[in-house]
């Protein structure tokens, strides 16, 4: 599954982008259907809703945008998602199953207590590993590009702001 999701992920990715740009229904309806087929692929995909509501706020930083200009200017997006959450989580009430169940074999994670250090340990080891498997380069070129969003044109605000919100 990972090599049909590593394409999918990718094309999740250039949607948010050009949801970003410009939120229109055929985009978002296209956002929703990547989410849908990517976790059907792999249930790790489930951790793309969190980055598709940190996406506008980041690219309002960017912009200047206050918090109810982007609210409003992504409505849609975020009614949309909104709609989903409630209909997965009445679909699995409904069904008798908790919604923990949405995470698959990993609804035991939700069970366990986890120490922030530890966290925060492991947190630094991806970065740097991340890092190294990019072999440096483009994660410098990213903070560079952060460092510089406000000044940058929109199209690359929005991609900027969908990098960050797909790492974090």
């Amino acid at each position: 599954t990972e090599n049909l999701f590593y394409p999918l992920f990718l094309a999740f990715a250039l949607v948010l982008v050009l949801v970003l740009e410009q939120p229109t229904g055929h985009r978002i309806a296209l956002l929703v259907v990547l989410l849908g087929v990517s976790y059907a692929t792999r249930v790790q995909a489930a951790a793309l809703v969190p980055a598709v509501v940190l996406a506008p706020f980041v690219l309002a930083i960017f912009e200047r945008r206050g918090l109810r200009e982007t609210i409003s200017r992504f409505r849609l997006v975020y009614g949309t998602f909104a709609a989903l959450a409630v209909l997965a989580l009445g679909v699995q009430l409904l069904g008798g199953a908790s919604p923990r169940d949405l995470l698959g074999a990993y609804s035991p994670v939700g069970d366990a207590t986890y120490d922030v250090g530890e966290v925060l340990r492991y947190l630094v080891w991806h970065a740097a590993e991340l890092a190294l498997y990019l072999l440096v380069i483009p994660v410098a070129a990213t903070i560079v590009l952060v460092a510089r969003a406000r000044r940058l044109d929109r199209p690359l605000q929005a991609l900027i702001a969908a990098t960050l919100a797909l790492t974090a």
